[in-house]
């Protein structure tokens, strides 16, 4: 285990535009975008197999020893998750390992990265744009993204993954692992329309939700039984000649409620819902708040710190806020650009040019 220091806290609070929010300087970040599960515990990785943990509130980061790391020199980490302190997955394949034989293996800790214990390996399907979740004991898992539709089928829609002619078609899929090594199962899904599982959100070992491109569905027995939620929402236009609609970015519930929650895309979509995900408005239109994208980032991220104040990033580097519920959103005058942002109860840090930053309102 390595400690390293990046930068003590700036003392100096930058403000936003709106004058109760503001950006605190923490140091450099250039070790991956980090994920932030308490107000002063976050983990941090990339595709070699490093992962890094804090637990000072990114003052200082400890470089831990992966399953990639120890010994694993073929294998490159293919999907890292942290929901907790303690708890965090890491799912490894061989580096050159693509299309069918992209088969990879699962590792979890229950300590804080010291120790890695493998899991059920994965089935052995076309795994792309992984989604994860697990309970917190560990034991159940559910794993989504995409497989190869044995027969070819014209089905899609305004909405669907379109596959260009000649290409491969795919469909979303769902696995669940029951308990350490149970069997997975796959579960069945009411639609086939070309796109991966992108998000996966589970209450309880009953109540769960999937996000499916522009598709939204739910289930009240672990995934037995998969229903499309209803959305109400202007339809969105695919881009010209791609076949092309906006993935979502992040699925976000209001800290200590099962009611509320908010689905922002990469187009600056913003969908909610306040009875637990049974039903979805749209709150914010796409290009409604902004409208180009410029390089890579976690554009159309969104997150409420409470039911009125709440943030969203915007293709050029831009967080804009809102202390209305969605009504209205402020740009703020943040010090870099930023191209990236996590929360965790009612926390926010954001990070741009290497450079991380909490983000203090009131």
């Amino acid at each position: 285990m390595k400690l390293v220091v990046i930068g003590l806290f700036a003392c100096v609070l930058l403000p936003g535009q709106t004058g109760r929010t503001g950006f605190v300087e923490v140091g450099p970040m250039r070790h991956g975008a980090p994920i932030l599960v308490s107000p002063l515990v976050a983990w941090s990785s990339n595709n070699q197999g490093h992962v890094w943990r804090t637990t000072d509130g990114g003052v200082t980061w400890a470089e831990l020893t992966t399953p990639a790391l120890a010994g694993s020199t073929g294998y490159e980490m293919r999907g890292f998750e942290s929901r907790s302190a303690s708890e965090a997955w890491l799912w490894l394949a061989p580096r050159d390992a693509l299309g069918s034989s992209n088969i990879q293996t699962v590792f979890r800790t229950s300590d804080g990265g010291r120790t890695w214990v493998e899991q059920t390996p994965l089935p052995t399907a076309e795994w792309y744009q992984e989604s994860f979740f697990s309970l917190r004991n560990g034991e159940a898992i559910w794993m989504g993204g995409m497989k190869e539709r044995v027969e070819r089928s014209p089905r899609g829609g305004p909405d669907a993954c379109v596959a260009r002619p000649g290409n491969p078609q795919f469909d979303p899929v769902i696995y669940y692992r029951p308990k350490r090594g149970a069997a997975w199962v796959e579960q069945p899904l009411p639609i086939r329309n070309g796109c991966p599982v992108q998000i996966l959100h589970f209450f309880d070992g009953r109540r769960g939700l999937a996000v499916v491109q522009n598709s939204i569905l739910r289930t009240d027995d672990g995934g037995r039984h998969w229903l499309e939620a209803p959305i109400e929402r202007v339809p969105v236009a695919n881009r010209a000649g791609a076949g092309w609609v906006a993935p979502p970015i992040n699925l976000h519930f209001l800290d200590g409620n099962d009611q509320i929650g908010w689905i922002g895309y990469e187009n600056g979509e913003i969908l909610k819902t306040t009875d637990g995900g049974q039903h979805w408005q749209q709150l914010v239109r796409k290009d409604e708040i902004w409208s180009r994208i410029v390089g890579f980032g976690h554009w159309g991220w969104v997150y409420f710190a409470t039911e009125s104040i709440g943030w969203t990033l915007g293709g050029q580097g831009t967080l804009f806020e809102t202390r209305d519920g969605g009504t209205t959103w402020q740009k703020l005058k943040a010090p870099v650009r930023i191209t990236y942002a996590t929360c965790a109860q009612g926390h926010c840090w954001v990070e741009g040019q290497d450079v991380l930053f909490k983000l203090i309102w009131r």
